[in-house]
């Protein structure tokens, strides 16, 4: 369970505004900005099209979601974090795969430079 504030690599269920709707989204900003500012950045987590997966996206492990999923790196989104807590909390991405979600937000971002 995490504690009082988000943490890099954890997974919640967030309910966006339309388009997107109720989706699962894992918080991507570094820690220190999660404990000093009242929003976190997320991207967003699909079960569609999982099975193809560009480099800008990251397949998340087997079992951690109840269907297979992948990370949009492309679909970054601010989020309060009044919207972040325990009830909302799913899971975290294990710190062994966090390297994948690293290089899919690098190829997003073209930071490879």
């Amino acid at each position: 369970m995490p504690g009082d504030t988000p943490q890099r690599g954890d997974i919640y269920h967030v309910h966006f505004d339309p388009p997107v709707g109720p989706h699962y989204a894992v918080v991507i900003s570094s820690d220190a900005i999660n404990r000093a500012s009242d929003t976190v950045l997320v991207a967003v987590i699909t079960s569609k099209g999982v099975d193809r997966v560009y480099p800008h996206e990251f397949k998340l492990p087997e079992g951690l979601l109840p269907k297979p999923s992948k990370v949009k790196c492309q679909s970054i989104v601010m989020v309060s974090k009044k919207n972040l807590n325990a009830t909302t909390y799913v899971t975290t991405i294990p710190e062994r795969d966090m390297m994948g979600l690293d290089i899919a937000l690098m190829q997003a971002l073209d930071l490879w430079r």
